[in-house]
């Protein structure tokens, strides 16, 4: 606590009292401290010294109680952060104040909390932006090297297989005998069973819809490649206001590929409902079967099935989101997607 007179100006503060506490906060003697009266400005932080002294010099002028937070140096040069308020004691007959009273509280161990607060959300902060450059980079990467595989089996392979197609076909053209044999038709047909099912391979290796017309299409389109007349019914529920990012999109399909994938291999499922919306600043796609279900909170049916409930949930992770399974026997199956907007900020 203190007291101290203005009257002759901040140059000259006449301090009138100061507690004993002094000694412990700032390491003066009162007796040291009420002999200087230079002494408080001088060990005010230099970086903070001319806010403290303009803000001081407007009190005293209008005559407004004094409440502020600054650095101060005491002895030995440690800095201290203290919480300084005063009230006016006195005014003179003009009544502008010349006498105040005040407390200082040593606020250090506060501030130092929040210096290492604001450098560990600024850490995060640096962390979040290298994990998104990192997502950016590994998205682009894998897409970069899928797109390369699926064009080299359809320019090589797909166009390999189709000239041989070709060369069957007219040789069944010059000696139409061949067709009366067993294994020919059948070999002819087992070369176009291949050929699709090398197209079909493209297109989950690089779905080029997903980048031209978005996320809802290309899931539309991966269902309907492999329904069969006993497939189950697909309802998609599309809420979304604006396509995600080209990272996030694929992130978000991939992962939906993966549940979906679970779903026409195990579910024995009649309806699938896939629903996508904007939410919490991010992007939430719920796939829903009605087939057999299993029990969640127990082992994977297969160390395939847990891989691929994995797959799911590590790459939820990786991009900042999360990955949820509900599951009950005879319950059917709930996956849960949720990724963060790269476009949010």
């Amino acid at each position: 606590m203190y007291i101290w007179d203005v009257s002759e100006g901040l140059e000259n503060i006449v301090e009138e009292y100061v507690s004993p506490q002094i000694e412990r906060v700032l390491g003066f003697h009162p007796d040291e401290w009420m002999a200087n009266p230079k002494l408080w400005i001088d060990r005010i932080h230099p970086e903070d010294r001319p806010r403290v002294i303009g803000e001081t010099a407007r009190c005293v002028e209008t005559g407004r109680p004094f409440k502020l937070e600054y650095r101060m140096l005491a002895k030995g040069g440690r800095v201290v952060w203290l919480h300084d308020v005063a009230s006016v004691l006195a005014r003179d007959d003009t009544g502008q104040s010349y006498r105040y009273q005040g407390v200082q509280l040593d606020i250090t161990d506060r501030k130092e909390a929040e210096d290492a607060q604001r450098r560990g959300a600024e850490e995060l902060r640096r962390f979040e932006q290298q994990r998104r450059e990192l997502l950016e980079s590994l998205v682009t990467t894998q897409e970069t090297e899928r797109r390369r595989i699926a064009d080299g089996i359809h320019d090589e392979t797909i166009q390999s297989l189709f000239a041989l197609q070709m060369r069957l076909n007219a040789i069944a053209t010059r000696y139409p005998e061949l067709e009366q044999l067993e294994d020919f038709p059948q070999l002819r047909q087992e070369l176009l069973d291949v050929v699709a099912g090398l197209r079909n391979l493209t297109f989950e290796l690089h779905p080029d819809i997903l980048e031209t017309e978005g996320l809802v299409p290309a899931l539309r389109l991966h269902v309907e490649r492999w329904r069969t007349p006993d497939a189950p019914e697909l309802n998609v529920v599309d809420r979304l206001e604006r396509q995600p990012s080209k990272e996030t999109r694929s992130m978000m399909y991939r992962i939906a590929q993966e549940a979906l994938t679970n779903v026409r291999k195990h579910s024995h499922a009649s309806r699938i409902t896939v629903s996508l919306e904007h939410r919490d600043r991010g992007f939430r796609v719920v796939i829903e079967d009605d087939g057999d279900g299993f029990d969640a909170e127990r082992a994977p049916r297969s160390d395939r099935d847990h891989l691929g409930l994995t797959s799911m949930r590590e790459r939820a992770e990786m991009a900042g989101g999360w990955s949820t399974v509900r599951s009950g026997p005879g319950a059917g199956t709930t996956v849960e997607i949720w990724l963060p907007d790269a476009d949010s900020g």
